[in-house]
């Protein structure tokens, strides 16, 4: 490898990694300043944020490496198109690698999941039965506001739902 390829690869490097300096520290300046989590949404799972990231740095990187190696030396530019052709495949691949990794972890990004589908089913069925013991429920997807007849169901799925530590939960 010429000395100009080896400069090149270590800049994309480095640029690169000062990508993704910059996209950990804009979500947690974001994040700060509005008083929000980045990603809300408590199903997504601990890992969506880092796999999303790691998916566009890779794409990232990969870009600027293929640029860096494959274009000849003479035809070295900065290309604007390029450089904005790259930020919006960036922003894909973390749309994309994000609603993946909440799909697979805990929720679901394109409609009902499984399991909220067989609570759905089992709730519309003990209603249909009107047993209020029944214990139709125990996952956490459960949501006694989802009750096909307006009123929240009984049993363990509408007891134990809640968005607060168990420790601050109110015992009936």
């Amino acid at each position: 490898m010429p000395g100009f390829r080896k400069y090149a690869a270590t800049v994309a490097i480095f640029a690169s990694g000062l990508f993704l300096a910059l996209l950990i520290a804009a979500f947690g300046v974001i994040s700060l300043l509005s008083g929000t989590e980045v990603i809300a949404d408590r199903r997504a799972g601990e890992l969506a944020g880092p796999v999303a990231a790691a998916a566009a740095t890779l794409l990232v990187i990969g870009c600027l490496l293929l640029i860096a190696l494959r274009v000849p030396e003479s035809r070295q530019r900065v290309a604007p198109l390029a450089a904005a052709g790259i930020g919006v495949g960036a922003y894909l691949a973390w749309a994309l690698f994000a609603a993946l990794a909440f799909l697979l972890g805990r929720g679901d990004p394109v409609g009902r999941s499984s399991s909220s589908a067989a609570c759905s089913r089992a709730r519309s069925r003990s209603a249909r039965e009107s047993s209020p013991s029944s214990s139709h429920c125990s996952t956490r997807w459960c949501s006694p506001r989802a009750s096909p007849s307006g009123a929240a169901p009984a049993g363990r799925g509408s007891a134990t739902k809640t968005n607060e530590p168990p420790a601050a939960r109110k015992r009936p």
